[in-house]
């Protein structure tokens, strides 16, 4: 069983993922540690996607490895579990030893607290703390933006999130999709809940996509019941070439201009500008 001092060298090594491996070994019951593991893998695909500022990077990289910090506060010296007194979870925040307080964005946009007490040294005097990390950016208001698309296009998905980066960044839009589901949720219902919530639904259109039950059954289905009860906004983005004219969603005016497929456009780039100026003109006529 890995003791403190040696997950502790992990982290400092920058070891990361073997540190949450020998946390969740000396941690067994902490399920908060399996929603931070999320948080830091979401954070290292933003990164390589390039999705994601240096700036933001290192505030949400901060706060994890404090998190981490806290909860490895949490094992004792010879690597058992500390006694409860000195550390609680409920739902989705975790109270450990240590010092700060640590606020997490969670995958839904809700804000993960991690509250850290002050130590006091033996004078009862709180002992030096660290100043605490800047909150994750601020997503009220924004409006929520699901992506339905076929595994199969997750490279144009990739792409269109890095063409949105800027939108996210200014706290205009609030982007979903399925690789947000966090480790054992029920992968149906988190869609259906996100379906529901969603401002602006996006139907990313190739053959792949009008071919996959699931997404004709369950999210081409809602979301054209809420574009036409006005409570969501339906909008198809024509990926590749294909006939999908004749669908519930052929009388919506598509992008990028004139719904001309992505894969058409010789400069790629300029395909995603037409789309993102178009999905900006949707969120601001909306505010």
């Amino acid at each position: 069983m890995p003791d403190q001092a040696a997950i502790k060298k992990l982290i400092s090594s920058n070891r990361i993922a073997d540190a949450f491996a020998a946390l969740r070994s000396a941690l067994p019951q902490e399920n908060d540690l399996v929603t931070l593991e999320f948080q830091w893998n979401t954070l290292r695909r933003e990164e390589m996607m390039g999705i994601i500022g240096f700036s933001d990077k290192t505030v949400r990289s901060n706060q994890i490895i404090s998190a981490l910090l806290a909860f490895t506060d949490m094992v004792e010296a010879d690597g058992q579990s500390a006694p409860p007194t000195g550390a609680s979870t409920t739902g989705n925040s975790a109270q450990v030893t240590g010092n700060g307080n640590i606020v997490i964005q969670g995958v839904q946009g809700s804000p993960i607290h991690i509250n850290v007490p002050q130590s006091h040294t033996q004078s009862g005097n709180p002992a030096t703390t660290t100043t605490p990390p800047t909150p994750a950016q601020n997503t009220a208001g924004a409006k929520k933006i699901f992506f339905s698309y076929s595994k199969f296009d997750r490279e144009y998905l990739e792409q269109l999130l890095r063409h949105l980066s800027v939108l996210r960044r200014k706290g205009k839009i609030a982007a979903w999709d399925d690789h947000q589901i966090l480790p054992g949720e029920a992968w149906d219902g988190v869609i259906k809940t996100q379906l529901i919530e969603a401002d602006i639904i996006l139907l990313l259109i190739s053959a792949d996509f009008l071919s996959t039950d699931y997404i004709w059954d369950v999210e081409i289905k809602t979301a054209m019941e809420r574009h036409d009860q006005k409570s969501a906004t339906v909008v198809p983005i024509v990926l590749r070439p294909c006939s999908w004219e004749d669908t519930p969603f052929g009388k919506l005016n598509g992008l990028p201009s004139k719904a001309k497929p992505v894969s058409s456009y010789g400069d790629r780039d300029q395909a995603w500008l037409e789309v993102v100026q178009g999905i900006e003109r949707l969120v601001s006529s909306a505010s």
